[in-house]
């Protein structure tokens, strides 16, 4: 793609985004570790990753990658699980789409430990699921509590959808594009959140 379309293509990301909510960000911010990832850097599988009260604990499993010493341990994920505090079990992710080995992350609770964020193929969307609902959705018996992607205009290629990380209890970034990257900021479903409360 040529240097000049690239402007209009970045443009209509924007768009895409600003009509459902989620607001187009510059990238530089995505660089940046999130506090939960710089927090602790695994070293080896399983990987344990609680939530910020131990009630849910997501077990990524996979191997070291052995083509290159120096790649992150998260190109190695092959799988991920839950466990949930007072039950033995442990759920299995099944994401919709495929995801490469690139695409997979650590971030999945919110600071709060109130959110999972999880990536269903290399092109999106993300579920954005609340935690004390996250064993039902994993049973497909309960759906996400927001779906989360950047729509594509008509006519162009879909977008990758990565590096995805928590900047606050409530909003999280990730990345669109290709060779050209621009970063989105979106929220959790705070409103459906409450409508279900409502219900309950």
């Amino acid at each position: 793609m040529e240097r000049a379309a690239l402007v209009p293509l970045a443009l209509a990301g924007v768009l895409a985004c600003a009509g459902h909510g989620a607001i187009a960000v510059r990238d530089k911010t995505a660089d940046r570790p999130s506090p939960a990832a710089a927090a602790s850097t695994p070293t080896d599988f399983p990987v344990r990753v609680p939530n910020a009260d131990g009630s849910v604990i997501a077990w990524f499993s996979g191997e070291k990658p052995p083509e290159d010493p120096k790649a992150p341990l998260v190109y190695g994920v092959s799988a991920l699980a839950f466990e949930f505090a007072g039950d033995a079990k442990r759920y299995p992710f099944t994401p919709r789409g495929e995801l490469f080995f690139s695409d997979w992350s650590f971030d999945v609770f919110s600071p709060d430990g109130k959110w999972a964020l999880l990536l269903q193929d290399r092109f999106g969307p993300y579920h954005v699921v609340r935690t004390r609902n996250l064993r039902t959705y994993l049973e497909h018996t309960a759906p996400p509590d927001k779906v989360e992607h950047t729509i594509v205009p008509s006519g162009l290629a879909a977008l990758v959808h990565s590096n995805a990380r928590w900047v606050s209890d409530t909003e999280f970034e990730y990345q669109v594009g290709g060779e050209t990257q621009w970063t989105v900021r979106a929220k959790v479903n705070l409103i459906g959140t409450l409508v279900n409360r409502f219900l309950r």
